[in-house]
C-alpha cells in the first residue's frame, strides 16, 4: 500500500477534516482515506458497510455515548423470563 504526504494544506481545509474526523469518531487518516475513496467513486469490496452507508456517521460520538448509556439496561437478561 502506498503512502502519500500532503504539503501546505490550508487551515480551513485542515479544520474541516479534523471536525469530520471527530464527528465520525475515526482517525484523521481513516477519515481522509474514506473521503478520497468517496470522491473518486471507489467502492472496493462489497461488504455489509456499503448497505448501510446512508446511516454511517449520522450520530456524533457524544450522541452514540448517550444512546449506549440510555439503552444499557436493554442488554440485561432476566433469567426468570426464560424459566
Amino acid at each position: 500500500m502506498k503512502s502519500l504526504t500532503i504539503h501546505n494544506l490550508d487551515e480551513s481545509t485542515s479544520t474541516i477534516l479534523e471536525e469530520r474526523s471527530k464527528e465520525l469518531g475515526t482517525s484523521l487518516n481513516k477519515t481522509i482515506k474514506s473521503l478520497i475513496r468517496e470522491s473518486l467513486g471507489v467502492t472496493g469490496n462489497k461488504n455489509k458497510e456499503s448497505h448501510f452507508r446512508e446511516f454511517l456517521g449520522v450520530w456524533s460520538k457524544k450522541e452514540e455515548e448517550v444512546f449506549e448509556k440510555s439503552t444499557k439496561n436493554l442488554r440485561k437478561v432476566d433469567v426468570n423470563d426464560w424459566a
